[in-house]
């Protein structure tokens, strides 16, 4: 679940409805898009203007790529 004021991200089970993990992202954020095909989830943290990249096994942050102005959403799309 997306905060755009906190400087959290949190993971939630849907099946139990219980909060399983807080994701210190260093600013609020808007998009998440999980990864269809690696173990990965990306989220837009547009207060901090950068992009975080999260391996969903571990539900640590494994990469965070700046530059971006006020980042939101994101798709997948696959080249042919």
């Amino acid at each position: 679940m997306n905060e755009l004021y906190g400087n959290e991200l949190r993971v939630w089970d849907v099946a139990t409805r219980k909060e399983v993990k807080r994701i210190d992202v260093g600013a609020g954020g808007e998009g998440i898009l999980i990864d269809p095909v690696r173990p990965r989830a990306y989220y837009a943290v547009s207060a901090g203007n950068k992009l975080v990249v999260i391996d969903t096994k571990t539900m640590t942050v494994i990469k965070e790529i700046s530059g971006f102005e006020n980042p939101d959403g994101m798709d997948w799309f696959v080249a042919k």
